[in-house]
């Protein structure tokens, strides 16, 4: 895509990051060693190093944003490989997931040097999780979650465990289940935060969170208030997508208050989600709410050639005019620019 063309338009509408979606599981759309890269690079070229020059020049920071684990973009031969190495997820029911297995040490590690990459590479305000849990409460289940998990009851107990998977559904091991299972998130977190930093201190390392805090540490293993509160990211964006005003008040309200003082937080908004589409006044009403609620910005997902032709004249009206704090919006590169969350 035209990213020159992308970030003036941005910074005219008064946004001042883009979260840039440049990486997934198994796919680099910029020149890895690590990832495959995707063919779009030979294409369009390298996306981080054309987004960061097009930011520089006009002001608008670029934090690359990464699908974590999941590979369904992933060239055949990166997922043989990675399902010949046992590295692929497994549902309770024995079905394989195209996802990264996050509790395997070699995939943690992947997911570690992909952002290091990327930060020594590039000169990129931050780096941004998303997909950073597990695919949903009936996952992790391949033979290595099996031996990993048996191994940390056994440390717990003492005991070795029976009746592998029905055993995780109830009891004290379904309890030690879940808290294993935040663990192996909380691990590629904290990791890549403390790895960044060592790199490149003034790099921002951010996250797409789920919105239905604290339910989803139990169901996808994603215990982002702790992350906060550990001082793992420095700023969260919970996709608040709903049509409703006083919806979105309400889960802004709550996460604020589940995260206390800890980091900056910019609410997503939703104007063309799976569970949301937003007129140009519904966007600027759930944007009027995040001020109201002493946010310090919002981000929007997801930007195309449609979204911003509706809605940057909106914005530039008021909401953004001579804005001061952070206004976030993410573009997806795979299309010919989509804001993101």
């Amino acid at each position: 895509g035209d990213w020159d063309a992308a970030m003036k338009e941005l910074a005219e509408a008064g946004f001042t990051a883009i979260l840039a979606n440049q990486a997934w599981g198994g796919e680099a759309r910029y020149e890895s060693e690590l990832l495959p890269v995707s063919p779009k690079v030979a294409q369009y070229g390298d996306s981080i190093a054309e987004s960061v020059k097009a930011g520089k020049k006009y002001g608008v920071e670029v934090h690359v944003w990464k699908v974590n684990f999941n590979c369904s973009n992933a060239p055949n031969e990166f997922l043989e490989r990675m399902r010949s190495e046992g590295r692929l997820q497994c549902g309770r029911d024995g079905v394989e997931e195209l996802w990264l297995c996050p509790s395997d040490p070699r995939n943690q590690q992947l997911e570690v040097d992909s952002f290091c990459e990327i930060v020594r590479k590039y000169d990129v305000d931050g780096i941004h999780f998303d997909y950073i849990r597990f695919p949903g409460s009936n996952y992790c289940f391949c033979e290595g979650c099996r031996g990993r998990f048996c191994t940390f009851w056994r440390e717990k107990t003492g005991t070795e465990l029976t009746d592998w998977p029905r055993c995780t559904l109830s009891g004290e091991v379904r309890d030690l289940w879940l808290e294993w299972r935040r663990a192996q998130i909380a691990e590629v977190v904290s990791r890549t935060y403390s790895a960044v930093k060592k790199i490149r201190p003034e790099v921002e390392v951010s996250a797409a969170v789920f919105r239905d805090y604290p339910n989803c540490a139990d169901s996808v293993g994603q215990d982002w208030v702790r992350w906060a509160k550990n001082g793992w990211l420095d700023f969260v964006c919970p996709m608040n997508y709903t049509n409703s005003a006083e919806r979105f008040l309400f889960m802004t309200g709550s996460q604020k208050d589940a995260l206390g003082a800890s980091i900056p937080m910019y609410p997503g908004i939703g104007i063309s989600s799976s569970s949301s589409r937003l007129t140009p006044d519904q966007c600027v009403v759930q944007i009027r709410a995040a001020r109201e609620l002493g946010m310090p910005g919002w981000t929007l997902f997801a930007l195309t050639p449609k979204s911003a032709e509706l809605y940057f004249p909106f914005l530039k009206m008021g909401v953004t005019a001579d804005v001061e704090n952070k206004e976030t919006g993410s573009k997806e590169n795979e299309t010919a620019g989509k804001l993101e969350k």
